[in-house]
């Protein structure tokens, strides 16, 4: 797969004498999983943290958002938690999920006993002996050149892997919950590997919760494999405490006449940065990212993806929309990579942001790299407020301020909800709407 190469040319200062003492700890946790190519990936992924560090906002990937504090923090591993019943979750999320669900509490995963859908297998790596999936670990998301997948691939204590066997289709939603304590100033280091053989279909849930306002903080690595002709729809719900730091990573590799669809919405964290970078690896392949993010007060959001057509006869719709009250802030910087050989290449790229106040803001980033000379590609971005026009049109017919601004936002918000694959996981989302308001 090529990869392309980000540029950390300018790296914030951190205790580096902490972090080989922490990543020590780690070694010394994992001991009993005897596997080589395990330590070779924590090994390789420290080095390569160590020479990548954390990248300043002097690096054009990282302008406007920073990592400082991040960096200055000697944070914690240790948690005092050892589950949470369905009961805690529901109370979290606002609706009963339905399905297969897995959860993870401060890395440590709990396996679910029975109700395991045909052609489906849920496993924790480091306490299985798959090595077939163990091989793909690593493959997919860059830690050479990325610092997120770096940073978690030294430090990660479990790997939840997913297989779908080939021609298996998963009519049950399967439900990963990614639980952080947020004991202050904790760490935590989830790891998602999902594998989709040839023919194969699956919904993803992979919902993180954050059940404190500490400074606690979330480095989250997910990689997908769809094999040719797999359907994956994913969707990841963040939900982490209002102080809490959560940078997270997609990275998806696609073969040919595959299906992916990413749902990536976000309403918890102090600061969150969310990125995914799909290859698409093979012709005739259909991917579709949508964001929907809303926040307010003084937190921060910073939506990055680089969609790289490498083959031809491809096509790509990519739409972010984003509501920003109070202090807010967020970012889009959405690339399509378009390679000499990915003619009849079909990309399309939206961002629209509505926002609520004269303080919020945001940046948004669109950009283009083509080196092919037949192929459609546009992009496009706006940001404004609500219209006061549609707003007096509501007023002069008798809705209330409050209530006809909450229709004219749901309206511009419904493209994205409509589009959740599960209903459990749209009311979740359209109650999360109304506790944002």
């Amino acid at each position: 797969m090529v990869k392309e190469k980000p540029m950390i040319t300018a790296v914030i200062p951190h205790n580096k004498n902490w972090y080989e003492d922490a990543f020590k700890r780690v070694a010394l946790s994992t001991a009993n999983v005897n596997k080589t190519s395990i330590k070779k990936i924590k090994d390789e992924g420290f080095k390569n943290f160590s020479r990548l560090g954390f990248p300043a906002t002097r690096n054009e990937d990282w302008k406007y958002t920073d990592l400082s504090k991040v960096a200055r923090t000697e944070y914690d591993r240790t948690s005092l938690v050892a589950s949470f019943d369905k009961e805690v979750i529901q109370k979290h999320l606002g609706v009963e999920l339905s399905g297969v669900s897995l959860v993870v509490v401060d890395g440590k995963v709990s396996l679910p006993k029975e109700g395991m859908p045909s052609g489906l297998k849920i496993s924790s790596l480091m306490a299985g002996t798959d090595l077939g999936m163990l091989q793909s670990l690593d493959r997919i998301a860059d830690a050479t050149n990325n610092p997120l997948v770096a940073f978690n691939s030294a430090f990660f204590e479990d790997v939840v892997g997913i297989e779908v066997s080939e021609g298996a289709k998963i009519e049950t939603p399967i439900n990963l919950v990614l639980i952080n304590s947020g004991e202050e100033k904790t760490v935590r280091f989830p790891r998602i590997l999902v594998k989709l053989a040839a023919d194969s279909e699956i919904t993803l849930s992979e919902i993180h919760i954050g059940v404190t306002s500490n400074d606690a903080l979330s480095v989250a690595v997910t990689e997908v494999e769809v094999a040719e002709g797999a359907r994956c729809e994913h969707v990841k719900l963040i939900l982490e405490g209002q102080g809490a730091t959560h940078l997270g990573h997609f990275a998806v590799k696609m073969a040919e006449k595959s299906f992916y669809r990413s749902h990536c919405l976000t309403f918890g964290g102090r600061l969150v940065r969310s990125e995914i970078s799909p290859h698409l690896g093979g012709e005739n392949i259909e991917c579709h990212l949508q964001g929907l993010t809303v926040i307010g007060n003084d937190q921060h959001v910073d939506n990055h993806t680089v969609l790289d057509h490498a083959k031809p006869n491809c096509h790509s719709d990519e739409m972010y929309k984003g509501v920003y009250d109070g202090k807010a802030s967020g970012v889009f910087s959405g690339t399509i990579i378009v390679r000499k050989d990915a003619q009849k290449t079909d990309a399309i790229q939206s961002n629209r942001s509505i926002l609520l106040s004269p303080t919020a803001k945001i940046e948004t980033r669109p950009c283009l790299k083509i080196w092919a000379d037949d192929v459609k590609c546009t992009h496009g971005a706006t940001v404004g407020q609500l219209d006061e026009d549609s707003l007096f049109y509501l007023r002069a017919r008798g809705i209330p301020a409050d209530e006809a601004r909450n229709m004219l936002l749901k309206a511009f918000m419904v493209e994205v909800i409509e589009k959740l694959p599960t209903p459990e996981i749209q009311k979740a989302v359209e109650l999360r709407i109304l506790r944002s308001k």
